[in-house]
């Protein structure tokens, strides 16, 4: 998609520097754009919203074990340019949050 000038979203951890300049090199050999989204929130309501998405019948593998594993492994994001990093309250409305997000697109 990208080579065909189209956007496109990965939606990963991306918790190693390594794995996030690997995608931003390929996205500027491609002449797009590499925005990364850190979504932040606060341990208690990402326990409780991982609870509740497991009491769906859902794929999701999300679960507070692999939380806690992701945040011990994760890497700061310290490569990045200011405009292509933008940290997201996620305790805010899900309208607010995309409202943001378009604006930083």
């Amino acid at each position: 998609f990208l080579s065909q000038g189209q956007s496109v979203i990965l939606d990963a951890s991306f918790g190693r520097k390594e794995d996030r300049l690997q995608a931003l090199k390929l996205a500027e050999a491609l002449g797009a754009n590499f925005i990364v989204l850190e979504c932040v929130l606060d341990e208690e309501t990402i326990k409780k919203r991982l609870e509740q998405r497991l009491a769906r019948e859902t794929t999701s593998d999300g679960r507070w074990e692999i939380y806690e594993i992701q945040k011990q492994i994760f890497e700061s994001i310290t490569e990045l340019l200011p405009r292509q990093h933008f940290i997201l309250d996620t305790s805010q409305p899900i309208d607010k949050i995309v409202e943001i997000v378009w604006s930083k697109l």
